[in-house]
């Protein structure tokens, strides 16, 4: 059996015009009002990227799992100098705290940290302190860098919590 030659396809009858596609530069259907969004200021945008419920999905349990981490007075493993830091039960929302072995494991994790990421997490959580007062404390130029701070550590942190076994809760919808 030998192989068949491979011909083009030819279509058959004669060649026929094909309509023209429309394109981003066409003008648009003129039946359709035209919308045109509004321009954010720059204090808008750096507002609307930098609040504070603007986070990660995929960090959104961690972070939840440090707020009802906070809820608790905690065993003062982490840093026993904190006794400035005031406990803030009304922070979290009316969150249940986390069971107590939970909260052991996340004091480990803490003490395991570097004193950055440590510092950035008990400043956010366990503190009053707006972001450019944590700014200030760390020594960081721009109060927005503690937000690129605090999701690198979160995502540290989610990391720390899968290798050691935690069960993170789920996100609130």
């Amino acid at each position: 059996m030998t192989p068949r030659k491979s011909r083009p396809y030819l279509m058959r009858g004669p060649p026929q015009q094909t309509k023209a596609r429309p394109t981003v530069l066409d003008r648009p259907d003129p039946r359709l009002p035209e919308l045109t969004p509004r321009r954010l200021t720059p204090e808008e945008m750096r507002h609307s990227f930098f609040r504070d419920d603007v986070i990660d999905p995929m960090l959104r349990p961690v972070d939840l799992c440090f707020q009802r981490w906070a809820s608790n007075p905690g065993s003062s493993i982490v840093e026993p100098g904190l006794a400035q830091m005031r406990f803030l039960a009304g922070k979290t929302g009316g969150l249940p705290p986390l069971a107590d072995r939970d909260i052991y494991m996340v004091d480990v994790a803490l003490k395991r940290a570097n004193k950055l990421r440590r510092s950035i997490t008990l400043l956010w959580y366990r503190s009053e302190r707006s972001t450019r007062e944590i700014a200030s404390s760390l020594g960081l130029p721009r109060h927005q860098a503690v937000h690129e701070m605090r999701m690198a550590a979160l995502n540290y942190f989610n990391g720390c919590f899968d290798t050691m076994g935690m069960r993170l809760p789920a996100a609130l919808g």
